[in-house]
């Protein structure tokens, strides 16, 4: 079952990225309804002042409760090591599993709880991590989760299954 879920993540996180022309926003979320596929929520990681994106997420909601985080970043980061992302002040990192690559970006990706989707709507923001490119010092960023609550409800009310 989580590799189904994880299989619709993919599709969905490949399709919303040619998907923006219905985009709704919810604070710093976008919701994006992917044609025959439901919603997903999207946030786009920007490096301060130069305006290079470090990083794609998109929020899924699966039928078999929670959701699945896929996070797109620039190729060449380096599989090798995990991309995790971490609640602010805590220890625990929740690490994502790299599915694949193309010639533009490379996918990671993590079945979020229930538990874990309240943790979310709770913070305010995350810490995601990466290596960007094979023996490179890890890179981390903050991700807003401003509007993640209302989001979520609305790629839930606008998805079937």
């Amino acid at each position: 079952m989580r590799i189904a879920a994880l299989a619709a993540g993919l599709m969905i996180a490949g399709a919303a990225c040619a998907a923006a022309p219905d985009a709704r926003r919810f604070a710093d979320w976008t919701l994006l309804e992917v044609p025959g596929q439901g919603c997903v929520l999207q946030y786009r990681a920007v490096a301060p002042g130069s305006g290079l994106v470090l990083a794609d997420l998109y929020l899924s909601p699966v039928a078999e409760g929670g959701a699945i985080l896929s996070v797109r970043v620039p190729v060449g980061a380096s599989i090798a090591d995990r991309a995790v992302y971490r609640h602010l002040g805590a220890g625990r990192a929740v690490p994502l599993i790299w599915q694949t690559c193309n010639r533009q970006t490379c996918l990671a990706q993590v079945h979020v709880t229930e538990e874990e989707i309240g943790r979310l709507r709770a913070g305010r923001a995350i810490e995601l991590a990466f290596v960007p490119v094979p023996g490179a010092r890890r890179l981390s960023f903050p991700v807003s989760l401003m509007g993640v609550t209302a989001g979520l409800r609305a790629a839930l009310a606008c998805t079937s299954w």
